[in-house]
């Protein structure tokens, strides 16, 4: 999930809603920066509109921030910025959104004190200063955290995720960083193991800032139903010196090459396997044997599949991307006795890319979750004439960007390898999950990935990533 845009215009749907059982958790916010990141504005903007928590914005003078690094690894930050692409807006500076309500304090601390002491709050929440001022720790009923002034100017990065990232990990343990100011430790919010990006450290701040907002909400809404706080200390990191951030660079320049000189002249191409099974997979040693790669015609790829059983008879839905348009549509192929494919044909088109179709019956109907993050919307489609007829049905999610529901393995590159994981906890407020094994990429001569599997009877589908000629890419003439 991402944020959009267009939120302030249409927002999005609550991630919670009210419990009647319990008050609203009081929140004052200690806004000392005029331009804010992306990601900490929609954060902000997202407590607002949170039906749990009462929340006061009070606006106070900038807060000087320091200076982080060297000449040379502040050079280097600043090239590495570039690479951000459509991940830019998640860091870029802006005034605070409007609808924070931000509140200005007259000049002293008596006028702020009396301010914070007037709202009771439940939680005091420092943005841009960092500890706040000793007198107001006492203040919050529950928890004091900060977040300094550096997190609000340009260049801003994860620094516990520093020596994983020169490393050269594939994960890392990773949450949204406050200061605690009353123990002044370094904590993650809602921590969790992240994959990490391996050619750009502003690459894997903005992945994981983008989670910023949710993962501000669910440590808040923690508190606010009287639950423990799930925290994990963070480990900082001083960024490098002169040498160090050269050595970093070199490195860099190595991990580029190796995984970009293969790729010239070529491109990835996913193609559709399946096979018979009457057990299916086990999760716990999974292996790719025994299935069988569907043709895929030129100038396509075929990723995403998803069986579905109708009236007796076997499809798989899948997504076909034409490479000349550079977007995906979902097809349907009718499988025959022996799991052969009939010729696709189009489910659902739309001029937006789309992929990620999850079947799944509702009250005696078909229906498909289809992946269009593009739109910021997740609806459900029911067919209208199964399988080739589909219409919008009901909206899930508005104004979010939700992606593939699959536990993929995008460390070393997207799409790398298949996570199967066992759901240990599932309910409104909570979310468990235990790793059991990894699928690899294996099973297939040069092959480079694989990322959605799924059954659906004895019927089992997986995709699969190759690296072949750009000419067999191209549609033929």
């Amino acid at each position: 999930m991402g944020m959009d845009s267009s939120t302030e215009q249409r927002p999005p749907t609550p991630l919670y809603t009210m419990a009647a059982d319990r008050p609203r958790l009081r929140v004052v916010v200690l806004l000392a920066a005029s331009e804010l990141p992306g990601w900490l504005d929609e954060a902000l903007l997202w407590l607002r509109r949170a039906a749990f928590l009462d929340v006061r914005v009070l606006r106070l003078p900038d807060a000087p921030a320091r200076r982080v690094g060297g000449p040379a690894w502040r050079a280097f930050s600043r090239l590495d910025h570039r690479l951000l692409g459509h991940l830019e807006p998640i860091m870029a500076l802006r005034a605070p959104n409007s609808a924070l309500q931000a509140e200005t304090v007259a000049s002293g601390d008596r006028p702020l004190r009396d301010a914070v002491a007037g709202f009771t709050p439940d939680v005091l929440l420092s943005v841009g200063l960092s500890p706040a001022p000793v007198d107001l720790w006492s203040l919050a009923r529950r928890a004091a955290w900060s977040i300094p002034a550096e997190a609000c100017r340009p260049g801003f990065g994860l620094a516990h995720l520093l020596p994983a990232f020169a490393r050269g990990d594939a994960t890392a343990l990773s949450g949204l960083p406050v200061r605690d100011d009353r123990t002044g430790n370094d904590l993650l919010l809602d921590p969790a193991t992240i994959s990490l990006a391996q050619l750009s450290f502003a690459r894997n701040a903005a992945f994981q800032l983008q989670k910023a907002p949710a993962k501000l909400l669910r440590a808040l809404r923690r508190l606010q139903q009287g639950e423990p706080e799930h925290v994990a200390t963070a480990r900082g990191a001083r960024p490098p010196g002169s040498l160090a951030t050269l050595v970093l660079a070199l490195r860099l320049a190595a991990r580029a090459a190796t995984r970009h000189l293969p790729r010239l002249g070529r491109r990835d191409r996913w193609e559709v396997a399946s096979r018979r099974s009457a057990s299916g997979l086990d999760p716990t040693t999974p292996s790719g044997e025994d299935f069988i790669r569907w043709p895929t015609p030129r100038g396509w790829f075929w990723a995403d599949p998803f069986p579905m059983t109708r009236d007796g008879r076997e499809f798989v839905f899948f997504e076909a991307l034409d490479y000349a348009r550079g977007i995906g549509e979902i097809h349907v192929a009718e499988i025959d006795a022996e799991g052969q494919p009939a010729p696709s044909r189009v489910a659902i088109h739309d001029p937006l890319h789309l992929s990620y179709p999850f079947p799944f019956d509702h009250q005696g109907e078909p229906h498909l979750l289809v992946e269009r993050s593009e739109s910021f919307l997740l609806q459900a489609f029911r067919a209208s004439d199964f399988p080739l007829g589909w219409r919008p049905v009901a909206t899930l999610l508005d104004g979010w960007r939700a992606v593939d529901g699959t536990s993929q393995d995008s460390g070393a590159e997207y799409g790398r390898r298949i996570v199967f994981n066992e759901v240990r906890r599932l309910d409104p407020l909570h979310y468990e999950e235990t790793t059991l094994a990894v699928l690899e990429p294996d099973w297939a001569p040069e092959m480079r990935g694989c990322h959605t599997y799924a059954r659906c009877g004895t019927l089992e589908v997986l995709d699969a990533r190759f690296l072949v000629p750009a000419a067999q890419t191209r549609a033929p003439r």
